[in-house]
């Protein structure tokens, strides 16, 4: 599948354009500052390596108030534009990146991996993770977009799916962090399949051993 990305705007607002006027009919039903899904930085539909060792399973990017000007800052914003094209970088999962440590996103991720990253190593877990989100789009908090405005899947959404379909395809290592549902709803045997594993507390959303009920097997993945 092409990636629709490609096709995303260089200026605000941030949103491709066979999507924009759904987004915008959302934002009019919804104009609760929490709901209301944020066009002034640009989408984070997946992070990381497309061809990962490990896909997370997400909901959507939330939103800082700090993201407008870390998403407005030359190096960050490089980051965000070569993953969304899936170009190579120094760090594939680039809210690691130490370069950003200051950044929201970073310490939310950093948080997340700890366990992971201190049981392998910076450097494995930012070439070998992929997060893929089910709603590409920032918004405080996340409601779902009723299908008398959506239509169905947004396209960004299936181009998701088919990351997924493609790291199910190739063996990689699930991990389901939020909305599994919904996943498995749209890709083609993830019930059935024998490396999906979950969260104890989806809330926290720590990727920890107290947290993943087969922490090992994780690890197993990475190395």
């Amino acid at each position: 599948m092409t990636n629709p990305w490609l096709a995303l705007p260089t200026t605000a607002p941030y949103v491709l354009p066979a999507e924009h006027n759904k987004i915008e009919r959302f934002n009019h039903a919804y104009p609760e500052p929490d709901y209301r899904i944020r066009l002034n930085v640009l989408p984070e539909p997946y992070i990381g390596n497309p061809q990962a060792k490990v896909v997370i399973l997400s909901l959507n990017p939330g939103y800082d108030e700090t993201d407008p000007d870390w998403h407005a800052r030359p190096d960050f914003r490089s980051s965000l534009v070569a993953n969304l094209r899936h170009e190579p970088e120094a760090y594939p999962f680039y809210p690691l990146n130490p370069a950003y440590s200051g950044s929201g996103i970073h310490k939310w991720w950093r948080s997340k991996l700890n366990d992971l990253i201190r049981d392998t190593s910076l450097s494995t877990i930012a070439h070998n993770v992929l997060c893929v989100e089910w709603f590409p789009y920032h918004s405080i908090k996340y409601k779902a977009m009723p299908k008398g405005i959506s239509g169905g899947l947004l396209p960004s959404q299936a181009y998701a799916i088919s990351l997924v379909t493609a790291a199910v395809d190739r063996g990689a290592t699930l991990i389901a962090m939020r909305r599994y549902q919904d996943w498995a709803q749209q890709v083609p045997g993830l019930r059935a399949y024998d490396k999906v594993h979950h969260l104890r507390s989806p809330q926290s959303g720590h990727l920890s051993s107290n947290n993943l009920n087969n922490y090992s097997g994780v690890l197993k993945a990475l190395m």
